[in-house]
């Protein structure tokens, strides 16, 4: 799956700051004390965990097929 920033976030491991809109794809999602999080892989390289919070959007590629379609019809 792939998603976007919606805002700035700094990856805590390595210190670089990612800016909104930047792209990234969704390794996977998991529970921890009640949260939500998400194991995510930065395009540049690199892996981190977000909250859903900080994340705009996420589809699959089932997803941008089905909306392709929708558009063509």
């Amino acid at each position: 799956m792939t998603a976007t920033l919606l805002r700035i976030v700094r990856d805590p491991r390595t210190g670089e700051v990612h800016v909104p809109h930047e792209p990234l794809s969704i390794i996977r999602t998991m529970e921890n004390l009640g949260r939500t999080l998400i194991k995510i892989k930065w395009q540049a390289g690199g892996e981190s965990v977000l909250l859903p919070d900080d994340i705009d959007s996420y589809y699959t590629t089932a997803d941008a097929s089905r909306n392709s379609r929708q558009k063509q019809s």
